[in-house]
């Protein structure tokens, strides 16, 4: 039948109006949304905001507020302007140890500016995000920026340990976000307990920023806990006060000991989300200090777990496995002095043993290609980017 023609505009209004109605499709971590994930998203507004050396700004955060590192001190975020036109943004997950009521080695006060070495280098030539834009997360929490408790030891009625790093993280990608709100790229970087904390990390990050194309790298921690053992990771979890954030849909998420079947969950979740992993096979300060798992356990492992994200996420996820037990590779790189007071910012164990413990961001290499250039291939689109294992 041949409708009027001057209920034609009405009928294309009222087509119009149904496909705006329309609900739209959740966010791919609705999940743990709805277990509290954005509690903590502008919740807290920074005490200070100051211009420091480089070009860089210091945020500072009140204690009273919420934020706190792991035994009470104020914490801290920082950003820095680059000198590109891209609008790339590089969000950096400092490193250093974790925290728990058998094991407590862990950075416990937040670091100040951004450190001028490794990836974060802006005169390192080999650095292919020397000139992004960067977001400095530092690690003081002591749970791996996921925590959310506060725990009395020695039952005094004192607060002994503050695992705050979901209110952390929430309030350093707040303030990154008011400095970047509309980066054209963003890569996700985590650093040993910053690399354990991407999975977490990147569900938040993608909130902050819904429809930025994301990159993750993990250096020196993809998830591994104790094989046969998924009581270890579940009983972290809990006495840190997260256990309730892991999604029920990612079912037997730590059956094998390991939480890499949770990163994997995260790329089934946003297939936009594209995640690299860099470690030695027999990492030392994971497998033995803080696992307290034998060199060649370890790289069975690693090699195991990395092999199966692989396999289930082909277009999505890449390795580069390298022999060695030295921890990190992207902290620093080839014109670090690490005998120099200041090469790095924190108190290290000396630079002898520190060189014989960290790998070089643009030394370290697999068949003559180091982490910096496979990390370029990988950002410029080379079609000769590929997993390396050695």
């Amino acid at each position: 039948m041949r409708r009027p023609a001057a209920l034609l505009p009405i009928l294309a209004l009222l087509a119009t109006l149904c496909v705006c109605c329309q609900p739209a499709e959740p966010p791919p971590f609705q999940e743990v949304i709805d277990l509290g994930l954005e509690k903590y998203l502008g919740t807290v507004q920074p005490a200070s905001i100051t211009g420091i050396e480089d070009g860089a700004t210091q945020i500072e955060f009140d204690v009273a507020d919420g934020p706190v590192c792991l035994r009470g001190d104020s914490f801290r975020a920082a950003t820095r302007p680059g000198s590109g036109s891209g609008g790339e943004l590089m969000i950096y997950l400092q490193g250093g140890g974790a925290c728990w009521s058998t094991v407590c080695q862990s950075f416990a006060t937040a670091l100040s500016g951004v450190p001028p070495t490794g990836i974060l280098s802006t005169t390192l030539e080999a650095n292919p995000v020397r000139d992004w834009d960067v977001g400095y997360v530092p690690y003081c929490d002591g749970s791996l920026f996921a925590g959310d408790t506060e725990i009395d030891d020695d039952g005094d009625g004192a607060i002994d340990r503050y695992h705050r790093g979901l209110q952390n993280l929430s309030a350093a990608l707040d303030a990154i976000h008011s400095e970047f709100p509309e980066p054209s790229r963003i890569f996700l970087t985590g650093i040993s307990a910053g690399a354990y904390g991407t999975v977490l990390s990147a569900m938040l990050t993608r909130s902050v920023w819904p429809d930025v194309p994301m990159d993750v790298i993990a250096d020196a921690g993809i998830g591994l806990g104790k094989p046969g053992n998924p009581g270890f990771i579940t009983d972290l979890l809990a006495e840190w006060g997260i256990m309730a954030m892991v999604p029920p849909s990612c079912e037997d998420c730590f059956a094998d000991g390991h939480a890499t079947m949770l990163a994997s969950w995260v790329l089934s979740m946003d297939p936009t989300i594209r995640y690299l992993t860099v470690s030695s096979r027999q990492d030392f300060v994971i497998s033995a200090m803080f696992l307290g798992l034998d060199a060649q356990t370890y790289s069975w492992e690693v090699s195991g777990e990395t092999s199966e994200l692989e396999q289930a996420h082909p277009d999505q996820f890449a390795r580069f496995i390298y022999e060695g037990s030295r921890h990190t590779t992207l902290a620093i790189d080839s014109t670090t002095d690490l005998n120099h007071p200041d090469a790095l910012p924190f108190d290290g164990l000396g630079g002898q043993s520190l060189d014989t413990m960290l790998g070089r961001f643009d030394v370290v290499a697999i068949d003559g290609i180091h982490v910096a250039r496979w990390l370029e291939m990988y950002l410029g689109g080379d079609p000769g980017f590929t997993s390396l294992v050695q």
